[in-house]
């Protein structure tokens, strides 16, 4: 399976995804995995790579795996504009660092409200 194949999620579409499991399939070695009462995360192979919170905080983490896949996956995610430039990770302009809070467009967060 491929990047198309993932949408892009907030804290409820993930929730509402797992529907009472603790894991979920999303496509190739990325799941859905419920961490607590209150996270959520989308797990690469053995890494979280983000992090939802019921407070609306979103935290990226790659591991160290610098991979395209790692960032296609952020990025399809969350719908945030991960990129590389000269080896380096940016989050729209921002130089990515891993266990960053981001913020997710103002229309993702209306619907992690409804």
């Amino acid at each position: 399976m491929s990047n198309l194949q993932l949408d892009k999620h907030t804290y409820a579409s993930l929730c509402a995804l797992l529907d009472g499991r603790d894991e979920v399939k999303m496509c190739y070695e990325t799941w859905a995995t419920r961490l607590g009462a209150t996270t959520v995360a989308i797990r690469h192979h053995h890494t979280n790579i983000i992090t939802y919170t019921d407070d609306g905080h979103v935290y990226l983490n790659n591991g160290g795996w610098y991979t395209r896949t790692t960032m296609f996956r952020m990025a399809r995610a969350t719908g945030l504009p991960v990129r590389q430039k000269n080896w380096e990770w940016f989050v729209g302009d921002t130089p990515y660092e891993n266990g960053m809070c981001v913020a997710l467009a103002e229309s993702t967060k209306r619907e992690a409200l409804v």
